[in-house]
């Protein structure tokens, strides 16, 4: 579901890219796509170490959310670069 939605959003900003949607509303979909990320990490994070046992599969599940979180925050920083130099 989550590769899913990564794809979506490329697919949205393609799409915006070829209508000509304005930077600023690229950047909000940028940002709105990290926030939706780090609540799911934090979300995966509190579930591996509630019972304090953290598994194999736990810290694999982290590593992918905390690399898809850095995804969402380098696509708000190169929006952002876009806004400044337009």
């Amino acid at each position: 579901m989550r590769l899913f939605n990564m794809m979506a959003l490329g697919c949205m900003l393609s799409l915006g890219l070829a209508l000509g949607c304005s930077d600023a509303s690229q950047l909000d979909s940028a940002q709105q796509n990290q926030t939706e990320e780090r609540v799911e990490t934090n979300k995966v994070v509190g579930e591996a170490v509630e019972d304090g046992v953290i598994t194999e599969e736990e810290v694999e599940d982290v590593s992918e959310e905390v690399g898809e979180t850095t995804e969402a925050t380098e696509e708000v920083i190169e929006q952002k670069e876009e806004l400044i130099e337009n």
